[in-house]
């Protein structure tokens, strides 16, 4: 029997499932007419979670040409990873989730230039996780503070799609491939690989609706509530305490993040009739696109007072 052979008996039987790995390529003709674009699939591995004071000890980048128009992602362009000495051990979850060692990145430096000359072609960054990614790219690369990011796992459906996860390697397995995860430029790849699939019908692309979504604003919630109706506020889930307060955001509120502006209204429904059990109230609203989306840096954000259900 051959490789071929056993590989068909496998594929027809029910007991088992075949994964291949992600092909670390893309190559695809462009439509004959419309424009095209850079996106930027990027990805950190990091010193810990603190994205004022942990450290990049890792970068994947991926750069791939689009057609703008039918959203189809057409040639992977340019590619850079590049490992980094912190100066300081690691810890133990990130040796584990990583899979790097003191000794994998000692002496080891990204170059910088290279970072900047590959993300000033981009016009759309892409991470999956940006609320994670984009802090860290900021404090570190400058050029990062000046670019439209997308989220994929925040601006796709999955669960419509028929995702239980949004996890990259849970996506992957569900498509019937498999990579060597948590390492950057192979998340890259493999986050490329998910994109292109067809989640929505023929030429209804997991890029295309990213990139549909990118181009809507969304929308922040900044409350303030009585210490008697916190509870109720976050069985609401998604709101985050902003104890000291970052501008534009009040000390002693909570802030809660929708993908545009239908969630938005049913969020503050819910507020109304769970919270202040169908009263008035009082909160600020922000409008967020694409270029200051995930970032810490939230100053050129103005919010806006709302009375919600007054007359």
């Amino acid at each position: 029997m051959t490789l071929s052979d056993a590989l068909d008996v496998v594929r027809a039987s029910p007991d088992f499932r075949l994964l291949t790995r992600i092909p670390e390529t893309l190559a695809r003709p462009a439509p004959d007419d419309g424009p095209t674009g850079f996106a930027l699939i990027a990805d950190t591995e990091t010193t810990g979670m603190d994205r004022q004071r942990d450290k990049v000890i890792e970068i994947g980048l991926l750069l791939v040409r689009y057609h703008k128009a039918s959203g189809l992602l057409l040639e992977a362009v340019d590619s850079y990873s590049a490992l980094e000495d912190p100066g300081e051990p690691l810890n133990d979850i990130v040796k584990t989730v990583t899979g790097l060692s003191d000794e994998h990145l000692a002496g080891q430096h990204i170059d910088d230039a290279r970072v900047m000359k590959i993300a000033e072609k981009a016009d759309l960054v892409i991470a999956h996780n940006a609320s994670f990614d984009r802090p860290f790219m900021e404090r570190r690369w400058p050029v990062f503070k000046d670019k439209a990011f997308a989220c994929s796992i925040n601006e796709i459906d999955w669960m419509a799609a028929g995702y239980a996860s949004a996890k990259l390697e849970m996506l992957a397995l569900k498509s019937g491939v498999f990579y060597d995860s948590h390492r950057a430029l192979n998340d890259c790849w493999a986050l490329l690989y998910i994109l292109a699939l067809d989640i929505g019908g023929p030429g209804n692309s997991a890029f295309r609706q990213l990139l549909e979504q990118a181009r809507q604003p969304s929308w922040l919630i900044s409350i303030q509530v009585r210490f008697d109706d916190k509870d109720r506020l976050k069985a609401i889930g998604g709101f985050q305490w902003m104890d000291g307060g970052t501008p534009p955001f009040p000390a002693k509120s909570w802030l809660r993040r929708c993908r545009d502006g239908a969630e938005r209204d049913e969020v503050l429904e819910r507020i109304r009739n769970e919270v202040f059990r169908g009263d008035a109230f009082d909160c600020q609203v922000g409008r967020v696109t694409a270029m200051r989306r995930y970032s810490l840096d939230q100053s050129g954000l103005s919010l806006t007072p709302l009375r919600c259900g007054g007359e």
